[in-house]
């Protein structure tokens, strides 16, 4: 059977329309909480955090994009699996995560269901009681989500017509119409799954699965998957090339079902400026460093719910790497780490970037470790369990000092930013 997705904007019926649409075709829902519940069980996750993470955090760049980066991959990889044990039913999917649903599959059909702004105040206003300014606020607000969503996702604005095959003005359509216009483009034979769209589907599968490999290793990159054959494109500059190359053709050969892997570069590979340029609002960036993967993922997650970003990495080396791609404000470091430890950690990062501040958080820890790290620039020193509100308020002690000290200049700046 097909695949319905609708993506909308707010207040245009699309619970309604949803629900009815599912109950004439017999289709099974997959709408944003039902996808977010369903990645939360498999990987542990909270829901709640995923949703912040992915449609409502601040975050920007690079840096504070690698944990919505391990969340997409998460919600990708389970809607990729439910749609092919699934493939047999009719599915509707709907919110956000219906633009995770690839092109490629081609007995998918794509609706918006969109209406004027001055209408969706109007409706905004009548059904949360809203002054007329907080309900344009509310308004504006959703819109500026769902275009930084679709511009990430698909390098396109939320309502730009070219993604759907129907857009549905719900300002001028009743829940009834609406419904009925989905139901019956749905039904046409364009829309029924051949062979070559369940190959699609099951492309899809494997690069979700190669993705969500890449991102718990705390890779980026962009990923295509075709018959087994996997081809990996890099997207930031780095320094060693060959030894990265290598990295990720590893992790993606491990992979289940994957055959081949060819990895090539970007066009964005060679846009790399040569020097960075100090934005005051792109500050507040915070690393957490940590061989415990359920540990720090959890921290990460408890750090979300006070509204406070991180980016998560697993190792020594990774730490450094990051370092030197995109620095941080604040570096939270565990001490005892195969490879290269947090001692060793802290010791490079205070010589090369002074101004990062390091708070290290241990559970194996001695008098002479905490000295140690206190005498080599650590900002703290602290054991495991940690407090989490000790840690949120050393975090803003951090940042604090970080921004009182002079910004250093990094090989290949320029010291007057020109």
């Amino acid at each position: 059977m097909g695949i319905i997705s609708i993506f909308h904007g707010c207040f245009c019926h699309e619970g309604e329309v949803v629900a009815l649409v599912a109950e004439r075709v017999g289709a099974v829902v997959l709408d944003d909480p039902k996808l977010l519940e369903l990645t939360q069980t498999r990987f542990g996750v909270q829901a709640l955090a995923l949703e912040r993470s992915l449609f409502q955090g601040k975050r920007t760049g690079a840096f504070l994009a690698v944990e919505k980066r391990h969340h997409l991959a998460m919600v990708r990889r389970t809607l990729a699996d439910k749609l092919v044990d699934l493939e047999q039913d009719k599915i509707l999917c709907s919110g956000f995560l219906a633009h995770l649903v690839p092109r490629s599959v081609n007995h998918v059909f794509h609706v918006c269901l969109i209406a004027e702004f001055g209408y969706r105040v109007d409706r905004t206003m009548a059904d949360l009681k809203l002054s007329l300014d907080l309900a344009r606020e509310r308004v504006a607000g959703d819109d500026r989500v769902r275009a930084t969503w679709t511009e990430e996702l698909l390098r396109k604005e939320p309502w730009d017509h070219t993604l759907y095959d129907l857009v549905l003005p719900m300002d001028r359509k009743s829940v009834e119409e609406a419904a009925d216009a989905i139901v019956e483009h749905s039904r046409k034979d364009l829309l029924q799954p051949d062979d070559l769209s369940r190959e699609a589907l099951r492309d899809f599968q494997l690069q979700a699965a190669v993705e969500l490999a890449l991102a718990e290793e705390g890779h980026a990159g962009q990923v295509k998957a075709e018959s087994g054959r996997v081809e990996l494109l890099i997207t930031q500059n780095v320094i060693m090339l060959s030894k990265l190359e290598e990295e990720l053709r590893d992790i993606a050969i491990r992979v289940p079902g994957v055959e081949e892997v060819i990895i090539n570069l970007s066009p964005e590979f060679y846009q790399k400026t040569m020097y960075r340029q100090h934005q005051p609002e792109k500050r507040n960036k915070l690393l957490l460093v940590d061989d415990e993967r359920e540990f720090v993922h959890t921290l990460s997650e408890r750090l979300l719910m006070r509204e406070i970003g991180s980016a998560v990495v697993y190792d020594g080396e990774q730490a450094l790497a990051f370092v030197e791609e995109d620095e941080p404000d604040v570096m939270v470091l565990d001490l005892k780490m195969p490879g290269i430890d947090g001692l060793e950690v802290l010791r490079r990062v205070k010589a090369a970037h002074p101004q990062v501040q390091v708070i290290i958080l241990t559970g194996h820890g001695s008098k002479e470790d905490e000295r140690n790290c206190l005498d080599a620039g650590a900002f703290a020193y602290l054991q495991k369990p940690v407090d989490i509100d000790v840690l949120t308020r050393l975090l803003e002690q951090a940042r604090v000092r970080e921004e009182e000290q002079p910004r250093t200049t990094h090989p290949g700046e320029h010291e007057n930013g020109a």
